[in-house]
């Protein structure tokens, strides 16, 4: 399997300027009608700390935001204005949820240049049999225990202990999942298209196959 980390990048754009983008956009930032939630949750909150002795600090700077309408100017979460925040990749799946909707997947944000996709795909075959069938090898302890914490958690993210890793810095991350918008690879893995938030955590949802259709060569 090959990736083009250029063409990628240019259809999420391409995908993220398209009305069809607009769920991801409402999940990956904060949409007009979540700003005004947050501005409704200040304005009741901010009188009841600013009661409180210890809460009242916190209470102020609550009513400042409501005053200043801080929500809605602060953008800096929002996907439209800072489009580079979010990266895309192709995510490898682990174990899929009885619901079908949940799953962990396997994935890096490091160039596509700098790992191979078949061997992130073996890495995610190899976990998903330690999940079900453990191990007694002392080596696979931590990793084992990370994979059967497996309640999924909104954008919950992971890094793969060293002893499982192959320099790729690979993540462990909960899903939410279309199967309908899944391929699957040569080996057998489940293929997803992601989008993540940069950094250590953040918010991360699949994306249409077809963003990574023609920048994907199983």
């Amino acid at each position: 399997m090959r990736l083009d980390d250029v063409r990628f990048r240019q259809t999420w754009l391409d995908f993220l300027r398209h009305p069809a983008s607009q769920e991801v956009r409402n999940e990956l930032g904060l949409s007009f009608g979540m700003r005004c939630l947050t501005w409704i949750v200040l304005m009741i909150a901010a009188p009841f700390l600013i009661i409180t002795i210890r809460g009242a600090r916190e209470g102020f700077r609550a009513l400042w935001s409501v005053i200043s309408f801080e929500p809605f100017r602060d953008n800096s979460d929002s996907i439209e204005h800072n489009p580079d925040a979010f990266q895309p990749v192709i995510a490898h799946g682990i174990i899929i949820g009885p619901d079908r909707k949940h799953g962990l997947a396997l994935s890096t944000m490091k160039p596509s240049s700098e790992y191979s996709l078949d061997r992130v795909a073996l890495i995610a075959t190899q976990l998903g049999k330690l999940y079900s069938q453990g191990s007694n090898d002392p080596r696979d302890a931590e990793i084992y225990a990370l994979l059967r914490d497996d309640n999924y958690r909104p954008y919950r993210r992971r890094k793969i202990p060293a002893s499982h890793d192959a320099g790729m810095e690979l993540l462990l991350l909960d899903v939410e999942i279309d199967l309908a918008q899944c391929r699957q690879s040569l080996l057998g893995t489940m293929l997803f298209a992601m989008a993540l938030k940069k950094g250590d955590g953040g918010a991360t949802m699949q994306l249409p196959w077809a963003v990574a259709e023609s920048a994907v060569t199983l």
